[in-house]
């Protein structure tokens, strides 16, 4: 009965992945795609990896997600907590955009359960004109929120499943969009040499339109060929914007821990207290072109934990590397990111058990 609903469950996944739009079925051989869909989504930013240490390994984590930062990586990974665990990081990225992640996570109902708040924003930014090109003394912010509600079970000993719902804005002045989404993953740990086989479908759901009262404008309605002065011909329309759909993804990897590489038979062990976790993902957004991410994560005693990881994309790939230590159950842990043309991007999270 298991191995039925496990089937039945890819089943629906790949067929919910494959359906999404139009733009992911493949051309025929004969056509040569001339168009990219790189920004063609809204609400970008939740691209953006949270926590130092996931960042530092590349993103290469929907295998090895665990405890708060599950809700954007895998939820699937809320399904092995046993402690209440807090998780906060703060990231200045590039242009100076404030990047903050808040989430916690507990043993619920037979497996986890975790909350979730990320947020990007900007400091106020003064408004010009092309009459007053040196400012107008008003200004206006941008910030994007997405608050998710995540649940991670254990279906079988090796198997797990897990699903996100959350709300996302963004505003921009006194304009705002919102749209509702749901992540669904999954983690199988093999007994082939420890291997670890992730997958996770990340923002699945409705489009965003941006509404506000900016878009309220006035219309002089016109008879014939004259346009008509009076007041009484001024009606109040509103300008209509188009729909954006959210950057759903989907993301398939493995890892294992190459220091304590065991088969089903046990035939190697690691007896130092370390280890040397390898990490390979593969990336398909409906806002772009299919791209891997490669991380590592040495650890020594639960203590110690060096990091690094490569992100390869069409237009830019770049490294990552970090650091973490562990100190009476507070994890502190740090990574850089080289973005190329833009600033490096130093990011700073905490972990906390209870």
């Amino acid at each position: 009965m298991r191995k039925f609903a496990t089937f039945l469950f890819f089943t629906i996944f790949f067929n919910i992945l494959f359906s999404q739009d139009d733009q992911n079925v493949l051309p025929p051989p004969e056509v040569e795609p001339k168009t990219s869909k790189v920004g063609t989504a809204a609400a970008t930013f939740l691209k953006i990896p949270v926590g130092a240490r996931e960042s530092a390994m590349g993103g290469a984590f929907v295998t090895l997600a665990s405890g708060p930062t599950s809700a954007f990586w895998n939820p699937a990974g809320l399904a092995l907590s046993e402690e209440f665990q807090l998780s906060l990081m703060q990231n200045k990225w590039i242009v100076e955009l404030s990047h903050l992640f808040a989430g916690l996570s507990l043993p619920f109902a037979g497996g986890g359960i975790g909350l979730s708040v990320i947020s990007l924003s900007s400091d106020p930014i003064e408004i010009t004109t092309i009459e007053e090109p040196s400012g107008t003394g008003y200004y206006y912010n941008y910030s994007d929120l997405a608050v998710g509600l995540s649940y991670g079970r254990n279906l079988t000993d090796r198997f797990s499943l897990g699903t996100t719902i959350k709300l996302i804005q963004e505003r921009i002045y006194h304009e705002s969009a919102h749209a509702v989404a749901v992540d669904i993953g999954t983690i199988l740990r093999t007994n082939f040499y420890g291997f670890i086989i992730g997958m996770n479908l990340s923002n699945f759901g409705t489009d965003m339109r941006f509404t506000g009262r900016d878009l309220d404008v006035p219309y002089r309605r016109t008879i014939g060929l004259a346009e008509q002065e009076s007041p009484a011909y001024e009606v109040q329309a509103s300008l209509n914007t188009i729909h954006w759909r959210i950057p759903t993804n989907f993301s398939f990897g493995v890892a294992t821990d190459v220091l304590s590489l065991r088969d089903a038979n046990e035939q190697l062990e690691n007896q130092n207290n370390s280890s040397l976790w390898l990490s390979l993902v593969g990336n398909y957004p409906n806002d772009g072109d299919f791209s891997f991410r490669l991380g590592s994560e040495f650890e020594y005693r639960e203590l110690f934990f060096l990091r690094a990881g490569y992100r390869l994309e069409e237009y830019r790939s770049y490294p990552t590397f970090g650091f973490g230590v562990n100190i009476s159950g507070i994890n502190v842990d740090y990574s850089y990111a080289d973005m190329g043309v833009f600033n490096s991007v130093n990011m700073f999270s905490i972990l906390i058990d209870f």
